[in-house]
């Protein structure tokens, strides 16, 4: 170490103390320079705040949410000959803190050259507790990211930028700007002019020098324009203002770090053996009505060497958050290291399910970390008495129920996840059948349309790798099938089918189920009813108005038959209720009517489950094709032996 009276902290802890040096690092720069607007924050992460005569120091980092503890000598590479400057980042005075912490995150990485490039909100969540998000930056945004910036400046958020790389489209350069470099942001605020208002955010260069030197720079005769002139400021110390269009056109990213100067932090690690059995649920205890809090999943950092000597490539992770009923509160999901949900609580008990599948795309599961950070006093411990499947199930229905518009399907309603719900990570259905009369079969066939072929099930609690699987709801039930891509990358299509009892027909009567009907009826527009009569003859043990009515019924005309059929109640088979179905029955079967009223034709089919004929007696499956605003008629016969209702369904060929 050069041969100075050096301290850990001398004369205060500003950004000015900050000066890079030979090494690319801008990034950690940055954001440590940010966080000096809490001195605070930077003396919490040393352990030993003075110079250390065993030439020993500590350095804090929270690493994947957990803060842990980074032993360094102080021996610091410099330029140079021996003892006359370092080599990377310096400070202004006889100050090691900057130097101490940049030495620390080299050993976390392994190597200084290891520490080369990177973007400044991920050291966020090194050095604070806090929440931070990577905010995309462009032209034609300057309202939406002027709101951002303004929000963080009125809550005390600490911030970050980075410039374009792009040299050829850009006067980067020109303009005194750095191509592809991070700074700080140091303030936003909007001045008033003659000509009215004017938004401009304040920045600093990590270097210490090289500033904007276009419109309000320091040199800008744009402060002519404000009241009360250029605000104060040091002659190319790396500190400019840029309008918002500016900051816009020529800054590319922005960090922002959700920082409350007196929020709580909590953690618990989920370890390894847990996360191999899959989705983990933890209790949530929030002690305190209206507590604002940030809930986050941290994986492993990709920086950071591993024991192994390996990096972690962040994989696709997911929570969601249920109150004490399981009803659906907030979730997430993504492939970023950290994910996080924000939420005001009421005091009371949660729950927080949460998974990551290196499961599925790694031979090793790993562990990861929960954390909360909040305005009062929060809890998070593993719960082991409750089931993680109901919650998860009656999570997702509460879902269903509150954010998507169900589609009506025979007398139940059908839930399909949207490809916009990037709240999960998995697509889903949800067929609630409760005030159904029916039974409905639900079945999925995955078709690839990009990305990996591979794929798993969450079925009833189980995961299953079948190329697809099948479901009966019956009524008063629901149920939930849920599809799990492997990656992001990955975008299924799938169909939902369902099958299963469209119409129950009413108690059969003594003597229907041995009833049969001779002759045949063609599929055709008009219905054959000149069928033999003779073994209506033999049901002698039916009453008088049945026999009544099947005489009566051998004598309709196909006129009166279609008359009869067409004013039962109709049962719509679409969403629009162009098509339709209606039931008619006598002692002798079932007479079905099937109404297309759009105006193409459509190549159908009638299908029957159990011991049933439509029209010709060999068949259980009849294709047609209904023509344009038309109507059929079928004849159900049912089937000497058959002991249950009659089942059949509708569907395109």
């Amino acid at each position: 170490m050069a041969q100075k009276n050096y301290h850990v902290f001398y004369d205060g802890i500003n950004n000015e103390d900050i000066i890079q040096g030979e090494l690319g690092d801008c990034y950690f720069l940055s954001a440590v320079a940010a966080i000096c607007k809490y001195p605070q924050l930077v003396e919490k992460l040393f352990l030993i705040k003075a110079k250390s005569n065993e030439h020993c120091y500590g350095c804090y980092y929270r690493i994947n949410g957990i803060w842990k503890l980074v032993l360094i000598d102080d021996y610091i590479p410099c330029y140079g000959s021996w003892g006359k400057n370092f080599a990377f980042t310096r400070t202004n005075g006889n100050e090691l803190w900057v130097v101490l912490l940049e030495k620390a995150w080299a050993k976390l990485n392994g190597c200084y050259a290891r520490v080369i490039g990177g973007e400044a909100h991920e050291i966020f969540d090194l050095i604070t507790n806090t929440y931070s998000e990577k905010i995309k930056v462009k032209r034609g945004l300057e309202q939406e990211i002027w709101k951002k910036l303004n929000e963080g400046e009125k809550n005390g958020y600490i911030m970050t930028a980075g410039t374009s790389g792009d040299v050829y489209n850009l006067d980067i350069e020109e303009k005194g700007l750095v191509p592809g470099h991070a700074y700080t942001i140091v303030k936003v605020q909007e001045f008033s002019t003659q000509y009215g208002s004017v938004k401009l955010v304040n920045l600093r260069n990590p270097w210490g020098n090289t500033e904007w030197s276009g419109e309000w720079s320091d040199s800008s005769s744009r402060w002519n324009l404000v009241s009360g002139g250029r605000p104060t400021s040091k002659k190319n110390e790396g500190t400019f203002w840029l309008s918002i269009e500016d900051f816009c056109t020529y800054f590319v990213v922005s960090g922002i770090s959700h920082f409350y100067l007196n929020y709580l932090y909590t953690y618990l690690h989920v370890p390894k053996k847990i996360t191999q059995q899959g989705a983990n649920l933890n209790k949530i205890v929030v002690q305190n009505d209206n507590t604002h809090a940030y809930i986050m999943l941290h994986q492993k950092n990709p920086r950071i060497v591993l024991k192994d000597g390996t990096y972690q490539k962040p994989v696709i992770s997911y929570i969601m958050l249920v109150d004490e009923n399981y009803r659906y509160i907030k979730a997430n999901s993504g492939a970023e290291r950290n994910i996080c949900i924000e939420v005001n609580l009421n005091k009371g008990n949660y729950y927080l399910i949460s998974d990551i599948n290196f499961r599925f795309v790694q031979q090793v599961q790993h562990c990861y970390n929960l954390s909360c950070y909040a305005s009062s006093a929060i809890g998070i411990y593993p719960e082991k008495e409750k089931n993680i499947e109901e919650a998860f199930k009656y999570g997702i229905y509460s879902y269903c129920k509150s954010n998507l518009s169900p589609q009506s399907h025979n007398g139940g309603d059908l839930y399909q996840s949207k490809k916009s719900d990037s709240e999960f990570p998995f697509m889903f259905c949800l067929f609630d059948n409760s005030n159904g009369k029916y039974d409905i079969t639900l079945t999925d066939t995955p078709s690839y349309k990009q990305g990996k072929k591979n794929f798993e099930f969450y079925f009833e609690g189980n995961n299953n790798k079948a190329s697809s699987l099948a479901k009966k709801i019956q009524p008063g039930q629901w149920d939930l099938f849920v599809h799990i891509p492997y990656t992001f990358s990955t975008i299924v299509g799938y169909s939902l089918k369902s099958s299963g009892s469209q119409h129950r027909g009413a108690q059969a009567k003594k003597g229907l189920a041995n009833l049969s009907c001779g002759g045949k009826s063609n599929v055709s527009e008009n219905i054959n009813t000149n069928y033999d009569n003779k073994n209506n003859n033999s049901n002698d043990n039916n009453n008088n108005s049945n026999n009544n009515e099947s005489n009566n019924s051998n004598q309709l005309s196909m006129e009166e038959i279609a008359r009869k059929v067409f004013s039962q109640e109709a049962e719509s088979l679409d969403d629009r209720g162009y098509l339709n179905q209606y039931v008619y029955q006598n002692v002798n079967g079932y007479y079905i009517g099937f109404e297309n009223g759009y105006n193409t034709a459509l190549k159908m089919k009638i299908i029957m489950e159990g011991l049933y004929e439509v029209n010709n007696p060999n068949l259980s499956v009849v294709p047609f094709v209904s023509n344009p605003r038309s109507r059929k008629i079928f004849y159900l016969k049912v089937k000497p032996g058959n002991k249950g209702d009659p089942s059949f369904m509708f569907d395109q060929q």
